[in-house]
């Protein structure tokens, strides 16, 4: 704990926060360094790729990938000011568009089950559960323990 004028504040609370914040957005796909710097940018506003890795203790090479990568995502929008190139992480809405769009490629899998599960039956291969069992594999070096 931290005494800052009348006021105490717990720099463990807040890690704990934003560590829960990270895991709840690395659940909807993005890695942990992505989750990182998505929640920079929506606690900071406006900031540069030199801010965020300062900020966050990664290299600014890996910050600009990192940045690259979420603003192919539809994540952070790149703006160009007087000081250069500063990131902005876009609205929550993001996260109910890829919602979507899992859903939509969800049905599209579950159009397609029937179709599969039809031409797996018609097969002359017998499928077996290996529930229970141990299975070895043959690879080029011998042979792997696969389930068992």
């Amino acid at each position: 704990m931290c005494i800052i004028g009348y006021l105490w504040y717990d720099f463990n609370v807040m890690s704990d926060q934003t560590d829960t914040i990270v895991k709840l957005i690395e659940s909807f796909g993005l890695r942990k360094e992505e989750a990182t710097i998505y929640h920079s940018l929506t606690q900071n506003g406006v900031s540069t790729a030199l801010f965020l890795s300062r900020s966050n203790h990664m290299g600014r090479t890996k910050v600009y990938r990192i940045l690259d990568t979420l603003i192919a995502k539809g994540f952070v929008t790149q703006e160009v000011e007087s000081r250069g190139f500063v990131f902005r992480a876009n609205s929550a809405d993001v996260f109910e568009s890829m919602l979507s769009q899992k859903r939509k490629e969800l049905a599209s899998l579950e159009a397609i089950l029937p179709e599969i599960k039809n031409a797996l039956a018609t097969s002359n291969v017998e499928f077996t559960s290996c529930k229970g069992k141990t299975v070895y594999l043959r690879d080029g070096f011998g042979y792997v323990k696969v389930f068992g």
